[in-house]
């Protein structure tokens, strides 16, 4: 008889990526439709390709959240490079929302970072239960609104209205030009795909996110100044984290007030599906990036499922939701496979082998996507899409965290029971062989095998 501990002891070492066994290229298959997917859904996916690479390959947690961060990344880079010459359907603009994810990274880090603590405190299977509940009354929502759309509109009447209120606002724009003449330098700024301010900005989020993590330390990963969970530096780092949150929020709201103001004063001329940045519009953008980052910080997901959804409801436009949401993406899932990869815990074989079907599916699926809503103007399809996904994942993560928990757990009952903060919590699976009661080796199902060291 053995006990494996997750935290402990397995690694990518333990793995290989060939021969492929019947399990892995069912999984494989598998995973290759989901990237599809989400592509096509404007999301993620991380979430989805977590359990699919614990049930097929059996990768413990840090190896499957570190692979599954790693296809978010590149999946969310390949999409912003493709779609780097597309514009807002309305204005001369990228289609990224740049402002709004500048309140979003470090609102969904905050709520993140608090998100934990629920989620080491309050039962897994309650906090799944909320999740899956969340997700389910989203998806119908998303579903209901899409395929009323797409009921009761035709491709040329889509495209008939993307026309006719294309002509409105250029109408109101020309206008507000002969007006404003300083207006036409707001226009030239706002048009370039790379604003290096804003970009800095992210790079400084990022930065922190890396230390700050690397001095608090986690369950997957050793703090680098050897801080203990639940010690003084622990809670010290803690805080230091909220308040750098915190403060990076402030200078994002500063920052965006001022370009809101300017605009103001020149005339600017809002789109369809364009959010006033007043303090009204920023408080609701923040509070739906704690929310999103509360909600989903312990079950490996990136936030799309549930931010997508919120800004479509707030009257964001499809195309430009889930690319600001993608883009948030690319810098969060970085950050999470540079923490991974400094633990040991990345499989550079299957990282390589993965993420080069990754990119090429990533730029079918995104550069076929808008070339059909470009002649249809069905930008709608995305929400359909994504509500598919999210009704999936609604079953899918509650169902199989649950179970999982419960065929883990040496009681069964005790998932249901609240934890200790500072106790430290392994997942732990027992198997038995003859080579385990020799402990020579363990056998710990697909192509995993721990040999004793001698």
């Amino acid at each position: 008889i053995t006990m494996n501990c997750f935290m402990d002891g397995v690694g990518p070492s333990d793995f290989s990526v060939f021969p492929l066994t019947i399990m892995t290229a069912i999984g494989f298959i598998v995973l290759i439709c989901l990237i599809i997917f989400a592509n096509a859904a404007g999301t993620g996916g991380g979430s989805l390709y977590m359990v699919v690479f614990m049930i097929f390959y059996h990768f413990p947690m840090p190896m499957a959240s570190a692979l599954s961060n790693s296809i978010v990344f590149w999946g969310s880079l390949v999409r912003f490079f493709t779609l780097i010459k597309q514009k807002h359907p309305f204005r001369d603009a990228p289609l990224v929302d740049y402002n709004t994810a500048m309140i979003f990274l470090p609102g969904s880090l905050l709520g993140a970072k608090i998100g934990v603590f629920i989620y080491m405190i309050f039962p897994e299977p309650v906090l799944l239960i909320i999740l899956g509940i969340t997700l389910l009354l989203m998806a119908i929502d998303m579903l209901r609104t899409s395929i009323k759309q797409l009921k009761n509109k035709s491709a040329a009447e889509f495209k008939q209205s993307i026309i006719d209120e294309k002509n409105s606002y250029n109408k109101s724009l020309n206008e507000s030009l002969l007006a404003y003449p300083k207006l036409q330098a707001i226009l030239d700024e706002e048009k370039k795909v790379f604003p290096w301010k804003k970009f800095a900005f992210f790079f400084v989020v990022l930065f922190f996110m890396v230390v700050l993590s690397l001095m608090q330390g986690s369950e997957a990963m050793k703090s680098i100044l050897g801080v203990k969970k639940c010690t003084l530096p622990y809670w010290l780092v803690f805080i230091l984290f909220i308040l750098c949150s915190l403060v990076l929020t402030l200078f994002a709201v500063l920052m965006i007030s001022k370009e809101v103001e300017n605009k103001q004063k020149s005339g600017y001329v809002t789109a369809k599906g364009d959010i006033k940045c007043d303090l009204k519009g920023i408080s609701i953008m923040f509070f739906v990036a704690f929310f999103t980052g509360v909600i989903t910080s312990g079950f490996g997901m990136g936030g799309s499922m549930i931010f997508i959804p919120i800004l479509l409801k707030l009257g964001y436009l499809p195309e430009v939701a889930s690319s600001t949401a993608l883009f948030v993406l690319i810098f969060k899932s970085l950050s999470t496979v540079f923490l991974f990869a400094l633990d040991g815990q990345l499989h550079y074989g299957y990282l390589l082998w993965l993420n080069g079907f990754n990119i090429v599916c990533s730029f079918i699926t995104t550069y076929a996507l808008f070339a059909y809503i470009k002649r249809t103007g069905k930008a709608v399809v995305i929400v359909l899409f994504l509500g598919i996904l999210v009704l999936i994942c609604s079953f899918l993560l509650p169902g199989y965290g649950i179970y999982t928990d419960m065929k883990n757990a040496i009681d069964p009952i005790s998932v249901w029971k609240f934890k200790d903060l500072c106790k430290q919590n392994y997942i732990c699976l027992l198997y038995t062989s003859d080579a385990a009661d020799e402990r020579s080796s363990v056998d710990l199902g697909g192509r995993r095998s721990i040999k004793k060291k001698n």
